[in-house]
């Protein structure tokens, strides 16, 4: 399940040539293809928690020519909706100003602030490409409705119940701090004491040796 990251937003400042160039692009993406921020479903659910707010994306992008409707958009409705229509006027306007700084955990982020909605949809929205970053968007869905979700690679998946997609393992631990043998999701050392770690959605089981699991803290992953 996605978990709450604590957004701590800074003063604004001027926008640099190349993050306002990636930040438009972005913007412009998304004002053609709203549909790559709608996650994949693995659930069961009876009705989809993510049909009311896409409806009302959906309509929003075909303003996305029109600076004074997305204005409005930016301002009412769904939050998810709103941060969408904020983050496609980027590229109505062409041009990114002034930024807000976040500091999220150990990293800053630089996103620009529209509409009335919260920071972490806008930079969630904005940040669409980031595995990690985008999951801001959805948190207070997931948290509201007790969804799981899964973001990896191009790709971000959502489910009623614990069903991790056998990509999302193995990304979320090949790119993680440990050395694993072959295809298995074990460190292949023999040792007396070992940290197993069952994934029972996918019927698997990550095994990393007490030496390796010294080394770094299992929450980095």
């Amino acid at each position: 399940m996605a978990q709450k990251k604590r957004v701590r937003m800074k003063g604004v400042k001027h926008t640099s040539k190349r993050l306002e160039e990636e930040l438009i692009d972005r913007s412009a993406e998304l004002a053609t293809n709203p549909g790559i921020l709608r996650p994949m479903c693995a659930g069961n659910c009876r009705k989809c928690h993510f049909d009311k707010p896409f409806r009302e994306i959906e309509i929003i992008s075909t303003h996305a020519n029109k600076p004074d409707s997305l204005k409005k958009y930016a301002s009412r409705g769904d939050d998810l909706a709103r941060a969408y229509a904020g983050t496609i006027s980027l590229a109505t306007d062409g041009a990114v100003p002034l930024l807000a700084t976040a500091q999220l955990g150990g990293e800053k982020v630089s996103y620009a602030v529209r509409g009335t909605v919260g920071a972490d949809k806008l930079i969630g929205c904005q940040y669409y490409n980031d595995p990690k970053i985008r999951l801001l968007f959805y948190n207070a869905m997931v948290k509201k409705h007790r969804l799981h979700m899964y973001s990896f690679g191009e790709d971000i998946v959502c489910s009623d119940r614990p069903n991790m997609p056998e990509d999302y393992l193995y990304d979320a631990f090949w790119e993680g701090p440990y050395e694993f043998k072959n295809d298995a999701l074990d460190c292949g050392h023999d040792a007396l004491a070992a940290l197993e770690i069952k994934i029972k959605s996918l019927n698997e089981t990550i095994k990393i040796c007490s030496e390796c699991a010294k080394e770094v803290s299992t929450y980095s992953i």
